[in-house]
């Protein structure tokens, strides 16, 4: 029997998801696998089930940087107990909610925490500030705590609701992303507080090449399909079944307008408007971002 024990799916550097992952083992007659993210085992909230569907066999496992003689080492742990309560504070510090947000809670009371970004650009959800890959050692206050988006991602936000305290605005999760974090979390309601098509900014981070999402209605059901495509310095978005949104390049500090579409600069980066939602709009961006993410890391 051939196997794998040491992989990486999105929930740290990769870009396969865990039924990628067992889907690749199968075709390529792997029959034990083990998933070994960075500091996290957020893929196994899904992994048994996927793996007891396909007759495939796995180990829990995760690679962990650890200090040895001063030197910083990466070292794979495998089998070991989730619910230990050292391992469940170390693991706990970092997690990934969904494929592109990477969040590490604040536990400590002097709001210090600790945490790893995989490889990629990531851009901190609040602040804009733009970081490799690395740890990082930060101090929070009450009212904050690192939330890391990745690169390559088109982030979907509902509407600023009239009562903040109740319907936040919070980034919108795939329906495989609200599952996933359903479980996690024991939850059972499946909708939403808001409805996601009713006006949503679509928040584009560092586009590489292409990126799409799905927007969901707060029932589950499919609402529509949201593709950005960039070559050189010309993005194209296409927006399908979604009426009511615009979009938001984080970090860009100039654009030129193109076809079907307005924008202009504000605090954030650069927002555009369509003229007509149903045709697909185009723009030049400046690859020149704004200052304080220059100082950042975002060149």
């Amino acid at each position: 029997m051939k196997v794998d024990l040491h992989i990486h799916s999105i929930y740290s550097d990769s870009s396969r998801s865990p039924e990628e992952i067992v889907a690749l083992a199968k075709k390529r007659n792997v029959g034990l696998i083990s998933i070994c993210d960075h500091a996290t085992i957020g893929a196994y909230a899904v992994l048994p089930e996927i793996c007891r569907d396909n007759g495939m066999k796995y180990v829990l496992g995760v690679e962990l940087e650890v200090l040895w003689k001063g030197e910083s080492l990466h070292m794979l742990a495998y089998n070991f107990d989730p619910g230990d309560a050292e391992m469940k504070t170390f693991l706990d510090r970092q997690y990934m909610l969904g494929e592109s947000l990477l969040v590490a809670p604040v536990f400590s009371e002097q709001g210090e925490v600790t945490y790893y970004l995989p490889e990629g650009k990531w851009t901190n959800y609040f602040t804009g500030e733009c970081q490799g890959q690395g740890w990082r050692k930060e101090k929070w206050d009450y009212f904050g705590l690192p939330v890391m988006v990745r690169e390559n991602t088109i982030l979907p936000v509902g509407k600023a609701a009239e009562n903040a305290l109740v319907q936040p605005k919070l980034p919108c999760l795939t329906a495989a992303d609200a599952q996933a974090v359903t479980k996690r979390h024991g939850h059972t309601n499946s909708r939403t507080v808001y409805e996601y098509e009713k006006h949503i900014t679509l928040e584009i981070y560092e586009l590489l090449s292409e990126a799409k999402v799905c927007i969901y209605r707060n029932d589950g059901t499919e609402a529509g399909m949201v593709r950005a495509r960039r070559e050189r310095d010309e993005i194209s978005i296409s927006v399908e079944g979604i009426r009511d949104y615009e979009i938001l390049f984080v970090n860009v500090r100039q654009a030129e307008d193109g076809c079907n579409v307005q924008g202009m600069s504000v605090e954030r980066g650069y927002l555009v408007r369509p003229i007509d939602p149903e045709k697909e709009g185009r723009m030049k961006v400046n690859e020149n971002r704004k200052k304080e993410a220059d100082r950042n890391g975002c060149d």
